[in-house]
C-alpha cells in the first residue's frame, strides 16, 4: 500500500468515528478543527483535518455497506 492509500484509510477511520459520535455534523467539525489547526499555525494539522472532511462527505454520501450502517433485522413475531 502506498501512504496515499495508508492516509485514506486512516481518514475515512476517523470519519466513520466522528461520524458515530457527530452524526450529520462531523463534517462541520472536522472543518472546524482545520480552521483552528490553520489559525494557530499548524498547516500540516489543517491539512490533515481537510483530508478527515473530505472523508466525512464521503462517507455520508456513500451507500451503506451491508453490514455497517443497518439497524440489525427484526424478525416479524406471529400476532
Amino acid at each position: 500500500m502506498t501512504a496515499e492509500t495508508n492516509q485514506r484509510r486512516d481518514a475515512r477511520a476517523v470519519a466513520k468515528l466522528l461520524i458515530s459520535h457527530y452524526g450529520v455534523q462531523a463534517g462541520t467539525y472536522a472543518a472546524h478543527q482545520a480552521l483552528k489547526a490553520r489559525e494557530r499555525g499548524d498547516e500540516r494539522l489543517a491539512e490533515k483535518w481537510r483530508w478527515i472532511a473530505g472523508a466525512v462527505e464521503e462517507v455520508l454520501r456513500a451507500p451503506p455497506d451491508d453490514d455497517e450502517g443497518k439497524p440489525p433485522q427484526q424478525e416479524e413475531q406471529p400476532g
